[in-house]
């Protein structure tokens, strides 16, 4: 079954569906910048945000107690009880590293238990200007 989610505007991606299925968490960038939302699926009142400085690749977690999202290169977590009245508490910081992002899709799970992360890697950036000098005269006449 499909359901309409988002308007062409804003830019709403990154969409993760709850472990009981009446969560969606989203990244909408409405506000002029990526942040995370989170509202019931596939209907109902309401629309929370999650993030406050931005962010991207919402995740939940194995149980739906908690949002896992990325801003600048951090992993944050805030805990969440949904429900009827959908609470959340503070964001915390969890790790941070060189990985790879993308911004459209989560590019790392969590374990079951949340102990564990599994994240897709990226080498540091490397820039290497490199100058040939004549490079016709390399090549060798028949």
């Amino acid at each position: 079954m499909e359901h309409a989610f988002a308007a062409a505007a804003p830019d709403e991606r990154s969409p993760a569906l709850s472990p009981d299925g009446h969560w969606l968490t989203y990244v909408s960038d409405e506000s002029g910048r990526r942040e995370v939302y989170v509202r019931p699926f596939p209907t109902g009142d309401g629309r929370w945000q999650i993030s406050s400085d931005g962010g991207i690749e919402p995740r939940w977690s194995k149980h739906g107690r908690e949002i896992i999202y990325r801003d600048r290169g951090w992993f944050l977590a805030v805990p969440v009880t949904p429900g009827p009245g959908f609470a959340m508490g503070r964001v915390d910081s969890l790790f941070q590293g060189t990985y790879l992002l993308t911004g459209a899709r989560a590019q790392y799970d969590v374990s079951p238990d949340g102990s564990e992360f599994l994240v897709v890697g990226a080498p540091p950036e490397t820039r290497t200007l490199a100058v040939t000098l004549n490079p016709f005269g390399r090549l060798q006449k028949p």
